[in-house]
């Protein structure tokens, strides 16, 4: 019982960390903090290895400024801190990191990641309808709240480890 209340806590303290404030964040900063979230109750077969997490944002670091606030980032389940990477043109890059931030603007190049990416360890996060486009993770907003679609199947082909607390947070669509 008393693993069941912690269990809800913990769901409840998630949603609450990255929802709460809605009015006073951007849209960016809100999707970030998701993305932390996301990333910090996931882990990868190979971690042990890893010095820190690499999460890689396609698109222009000027454009995309506001992942600077969570660079170094202490992960909860690595215990490793998180490097913030731009790609803007050599996609092939991604198979170095571990996520990767596909914005709804880069969809074209989301496209080519996801068959690069197909069953390899990295964690793909994009907007509005990815998940549904093979990617693993989509994020999107409804009823001024951020709310996230998870492509299980994606994920358990590429070996990443997203822990149960997230994937009960998300809407586990069949791909």
């Amino acid at each position: 019982m008393i693993k069941l209340i912690k269990h809800i806590l913990l769901l409840l303290l998630i949603t609450h960390q990255v929802n709460a404030g809605y009015n006073s964040k951007s849209a960016e900063e809100r999707y970030v903090q998701y993305i932390k979230e996301i990333l910090s109750y996931t882990s990868w077969s190979s971690q042990t290895m890893l010095d820190k997490i690499k999460l890689c944002i396609v698109g222009d670091f000027n454009d995309y400024s506001v992942f600077r606030g969570i660079q170094g980032t202490m992960l909860f389940f690595s215990k490793k801190p998180l490097e913030i990477l731009y790609i803007k043109t050599n996609i092939n890059i991604v198979t170095k990191c571990n996520a990767v931030f596909i914005p709804e603007e880069q969809q074209i190049l989301g496209k080519k990641i996801i068959k690069i990416l197909k069953n390899k360890p990295v964690l793909t996060i994009g907007e509005n309808g990815f998940a549904w486009h093979g990617g693993m993770i989509s994020l999107y907003s409804r009823s001024k709240r951020l709310k996230f679609d998870i492509n299980y199947s994606a994920i358990i082909n590429s070996n990443v480890l997203v822990d149960t607390k997230i994937l009960e947070l998300g809407n586990i669509i069949d791909q």
